[in-house]
């Protein structure tokens, strides 16, 4: 059941219209790489993001926030290769979810 939700999941984010979102990921500011010891995010001056997941990873809960900066994004092929995620909790903060972000 668990899978078939994140399967649900991931095909309702490949084909949601991305455009429609604000792309904060791709930006060409410098940022610091921190780690939760699942998650890796890129911390920028008023904005965090998820850039990598491990791929032992089985249910992951997106903080809302990083130091104190909001998480907005899920940066491209954040959790690819985590083949036994069953669970992700998004926060609503997050903006924007980039091409491939949950891809195999």
């Amino acid at each position: 059941m668990k899978r078939m939700k994140l399967i649900l999941l991931a095909a309702l984010l490949l084909t949601c219209p991305l455009a429609a979102f604000p792309n904060t990921v791709l930006t060409a500011e410098a940022g610091e790489r921190v780690s939760d010891g699942t998650l890796t995010f890129m911390k920028y001056s008023d904005h965090a993001v998820v850039t990598n997941c491990v791929s032992s990873a089985k249910i992951v809960s997106i903080p809302d926030t990083i130091d104190g900066l909001p998480l907005t994004a899920i940066y491209e092929n954040a959790f690819s290769g985590c083949y036994d995620l069953t669970e992700v909790v998004i926060p609503d903060g997050v903006t924007s979810i980039d091409t491939g972000a949950f891809s195999a």
